[in-house]
């Protein structure tokens, strides 16, 4: 589903149709990746961005949700900018109480 780790098992003989396939996979992925980050962007207002990434990231990825034999990338990752500056904030939050 949706994985394109070899191209053997799409098109064996035909790296020209590989190539067209490939570019438009990789053209809609770049849509859907824009339109949820729009969506995501539209959904709530900027002070709640970072809740909105840590429920997206926590839904994706906590064990009570997270199939184990299922590991991809996922929708979090659209907002990876915000999940950085969350863990950033996490680890000196984290490294001051050590420090206290």
């Amino acid at each position: 589903m949706g994985d394109l780790r070899s191209r053997a098992s799409y098109l064996q003989r035909d790296n020209r149709k590989y190539g067209d396939m490939k570019d438009r996979i990789l053209l809609s992925v770049k849509c859907v990746r824009k339109e949820a980050k729009e969506w995501f962007e539209n959904s709530c207002a900027p002070h709640e961005h970072k809740m909105m990434a840590s429920a997206w990231y926590h839904v994706t990825y906590h064990p009570s949700y997270f199939k184990q034999d299922m590991f991809y990338f996922s929708f979090p990752w659209i907002v990876h900018d915000v999940l950085l500056n969350i863990k950033a904030m996490n680890s000196k939050r984290r490294e001051a109480e050590k420090n206290l």
